[in-house]
């Protein structure tokens, strides 16, 4: 069982300190709690492997990257 909020199949990850659901969950961490990627990881016991960027927020900014023919 994957832990809760890293489900990269989602389209969205799960804030551990409040519940919040997310795509980006860097920014949210150092404006809501004042926590840093590497203090999230370290106080949840969180593989430095795993993202912190929801599937669907990477499929959007790869759309977005891809330059459009007329």
């Amino acid at each position: 069982m994957k832990p809760q909020g890293q489900d990269r199949s989602s389209a969205f990850l799960v804030c551990r300190e409040c519940g919040e659901k997310l795509h980006l969950l860097s920014r949210h961490l150092k404006l809501r709690h004042g926590l840093t990627l590497d203090d999230y990881r370290r106080k949840h016991s969180i593989a430095h492997g795993l993202q912190t960027r929801s599937r669907a927020y990477e499929t959007l900014r790869q759309t977005a990257a891809i330059p459009r023919r007329a």
